[in-house]
Order: C-alpha cells, then structure tokens, then sequence
C-alpha cells in the first residue's frame, strides 16, 4: 500500500492556488510528455535539484505531492474539505463520490477510491481565490 501521488493537471492547480510545500516528486512541462520524476521515480536528472520541489522556483517545474498532503493543506490552510463517499448500486457495484463541504454531492460514478479524490481535488482547488 501507498500513498497516490497527485497527476499533472491538479499539481498545475495547486501551484496556481498557492501550494508551496516541500515534495519529494515533480513534474517539468518542458520535457515531453510531462513525465513525472523524483524520490520513486528512479533518479533525479542532473538538472533537477530536489529544492525545486515546493513550487517556489522555476515555472516550469510543478511539486507533486501525494493526495493526502494536498487534501490536508486544503484543510489546514483554507478550510476546504473533502470527502469521499462510498456507495453501491442496484446492481452490487462500489462506486465513489466526492464531497467538498458546502457544495453539493457530485454523483460522477468513479471507479476508485483515488480518482474520486483526484477530481475532488482538482474541483477544491478551484474554489480558492489567490491574495
């Protein structure tokens, strides 16, 4: 068991919205096909230093932290939470949902666990007005 590391478009959002905490994985949109690279991913390139991580830097480079990480910042630091619902059809089928307190339950079917949380991530974040 691990800890699911958020996909290129939520890590474009939470930069956008502020997200600046350290992460041991990262994205370069200069390099084809947004590969992800970091701690896991085999070893860093000489062109990666591990500071780039906390989308403090350079614009090209996007800190990917797991999904428990960005669902805990947007708890701790702009009070925004989600929640993932579980339920099953007529037909015995799990299916997953997400909730963001405030909003209503979006009914989307997913498959998983941790792409209900992806998306639920993705639709959070664009709730936060930047200062």
């Amino acid at each position: 068991m691990k800890d699911e590391l958020i996909g290129f478009e939520t890590a474009k959002l939470a930069k956008e919205k502020g997200f600046k905490e350290f992460c041991s994985n990262g994205f370069d949109d200069r390099l084809e096909g947004i590969e992800p690279f970091g701690i896991g991913n085999g070893e860093i390139s000489s062109t990666h230093s591990i500071d780039y991580f906390d989308n403090k830097g350079d614009n090209h480079l996007y800190a990917r932290p797991t999904q428990s990480l960005l669902q805990r910042w947007m708890r701790e630091v702009h009070n925004i939470k989600i929640s993932i619902l579980p339920r099953t059809n007529i037909e015995e089928k799990r299916w997953w949902d997400w909730l963001i307190q405030g909003q209503p339950v979006i009914y989307l079917k997913f498959t998983s666990y941790e792409k209900a949380l992806e998306e639920g991530l993705q639709e959070a974040l664009k709730l936060i007005i930047k200062k």
